[in-house]
């Protein structure tokens, strides 16, 4: 069977979890091909297709940041427009010729409204995992509370500013181009399938459910990890670990915690395990430095890339606490479970079926903290969950050659279905008008939410780092001869980008001396065997060439110019 997936990354959560599904069905015997949009793994399956660079491009991209991503209300999830899209070369239009089964997943700046058509124009098998509520939204990949999806998405209410109601006109372009299609919809739970089925633009659509896998080799338990002793912590010390990809969203349920731990010293148990110095509470995902309580040491890992260290981090734990109030899924509480560590969550979402009382973990009513302080603390003084047993519930139901069995059996299934013909329709002239008027607005500096770095001139610089993949770049500084392997290389940026940035330069056996971070924190630590520093002045590395790695680049334009450094302004 030849499938393509489609997917914005390969890399972590949603997007790791296609990539994990592309990879099993692979090795299960399947012609199978993913197509993003950013690549991160040394994958030959994996085809990176790079953003077309062109202004029209550009200015879409900008448009989605500043009147859509930064026009929504704190704390709620961010919005998105469907109009960066695939550039139809011969190659691209083979593979997808001589696809039996198109898998769409979390596919935002890869698929437009236009793309998504264009497989249904060619009769194609199309099967959509619904990682968030996108596909069936306006604009918002979570509605929280919002069940306006269910008619028209008008009046957004997580917007700032409307915007002439522009989220029905999106959500109506929406139903125009694929809803109530010939478009399998796959969810992960029962409960997301009842919401999807209440939608306007998918209600008629057939829909399975098909919990997202877990890699449970990766995803074991381990007796003996190093976690600990690397933390400075007693073996005996007991362990609350709290994570996800980003900790700061207002479904992730977070704004909980301090209640949580408030009513957790309610309980003698816990006090005395504080009085003791045994009870920590640890974090790992993006903004995960959280103010709880002063009683108990919270200790912040960041996000965790390396999946094999995160299975020894929840290793060390003894409650996975994972107070999500709306979830497509819970990977990370699966994760955990997976590896023998009991869960405590409020029932609702993916977690009502996932976990089941005293076997993996406990649900307790939703925003309830006294009750999941209650079995937390429940947990940490009587060990109730046996950790084979909790692991086996993940390994019976929700282990990744689970999922892709079941993936295939749908894939047979539907291979057969007759796919009607849908004639090709143009985006509606009121979104166009719209968008118009934004670039109007742009041009003129007068756009929402415009900063100095967003200016004409400044997203029209080529090298810009919003809008070019770091392979890209690095290879054309390579081609210009900017770069070369006797270059003395520092990087500027310690973070994800910077780690990938290094990993491109290492294909061109460029020299890299060190990381440049003005984050204190960060500095002595290392990058691969890269130590990370404070800036330097130019006058002590005259020979220095600096690559920005951060989206910012402005700001770090100017800290670098005041230490004597000089843009290269050929490369704009």
């Amino acid at each position: 069977m030849n499938i393509v997936h489609f997917s914005f990354s390969d890399t972590t959560g949603a997007l790791g979890a296609a990539y994990e599904l592309h990879r099993k069905e692979k090795d299960l015997g399947n012609n199978s091909i993913m197509i993003v949009r950013e690549k991160t793994r040394d994958d030959d399956s994996v085809i990176e297709l790079e953003y077309t660079d062109s202004k029209q491009e550009r200015l879409l991209r900008l448009i989605d940041k500043l009147y859509f991503k930064n026009n929504r209300k704190l704390g709620t999830s961010f919005h998105s427009i469907d109009y960066l899209g695939l550039d139809w070369t011969h190659e691209l239009k083979k593979v997808v010729e001589e696809a039996d089964i198109i898998h769409i997943h979390w596919c935002m700046g890869l698929l437009s409204l236009n793309d998504i058509q264009q497989f249904l124009q060619m009769r194609k098998k199309i099967v959509w995992t619904m990682h968030d509520f996108h596909p069936m939204t306006g604009l918002c990949h979570c509605p929280e509370s919002c069940i306006r999806y269910e008619e028209n998405c008008s009046d957004c209410p997580q917007m700032v500013n409307t915007l002439e109601n522009i989220s029905q006109k999106l959500f109506e372009e929406k139903m125009h181009y694929y809803g109530n299609s010939s478009i399998h919809i796959v969810t992960a739970s029962s409960w997301l399938k009842e919401i999807v089925e209440r939608s306007s633009i998918f209600r008629n659509n057939n829909i399975s459910v098909i919990p997202i896998g877990i890699d449970t080799e990766i995803f074991s338990i381990e007796k003996d990890t190093d976690i600990k002793q690397e933390l400075g912590l007693r073996e005996d010390s007991k362990i609350i670990l709290i994570g996800a990809q980003s900790l700061n969203d207002n479904v992730k349920g977070y704004h909980f915690l301090k209640s949580i731990v408030e009513n957790l010293f309610e309980f003698q148990e816990i006090k005395q395990l504080c009085v003791d110095n045994k009870l920590y509470i640890v974090t790992f995902g993006h903004n995960a430095n959280l103010e709880i309580n002063e009683n108990i040491p919270i200790i912040n890992l960041g996000f965790i890339l390396e999946r094999r260290r995160l299975a020894k981090i929840y290793n060390m734990a003894n409650v996975f606490i994972f107070p999500s109030t709306f979830e497509t899924f819970g990977m990370t509480a699966v994760e955990a479970m997976a590896c023998g560590v009991p869960v405590v969550a409020f029932d609702i979402s993916a977690m009502s079926e996932v976990i089941v009382n005293g076997v993996n973990g406990y649900k307790v009513k939703s925003g309830n903290t006294e009750e999941m302080a209650e079995k937390i603390c429940y947990i940490l003084k009587n060990s109730p969950i046996d950790s084979e047993k909790c692991r086996k519930r993940i390994y019976d139901e929700y282990s990744l050659l689970k999922e892709t069995e079941r993936m295939i059996t749908l894939y047979n299934k539907i291979e057969n279905e007759t796919s009607p013909f849908i004639k090709k329709t143009e985006k509606s002239t009121e979104v166009e008008l719209f968008f118009n008027k934004c670039i109007k607005e742009i041009v003129l500096d007068q756009a929402m939410n415009q900063h100095p770095r967003d200016s004409i001139e400044k997203i029209f610089w080529k090298y810009n780092n919003e809008y070019m993949t770091i392979s890209r770049k690095v290879r054309n500084l390579y081609n210009a001869r900017v770069i070369t392997p006797q270059s003395c290389i520092h990087i500027y940026g310690a973070g994800k980008n910077g780690a990938l940035l290094k990993k491109e330069l290492d294909r061109f056996r460029i020299k890299i001396i060190s990381f440049w971070d003005i984050d204190e924190s960060k500095w002595g630590n290392t990058i691969g065997n890269i130590v990370i520093t404070a800036p330097k002045d130019f006058e002590s590395d005259k020979s220095a060439i600096v690559l920005i790695s951060i989206v910012a680049y402005d700001e770090a334009e100017e800290y670098l110019s005041n230490k004597g450094f000089v843009l290269n302004k050929n490369m704009f």
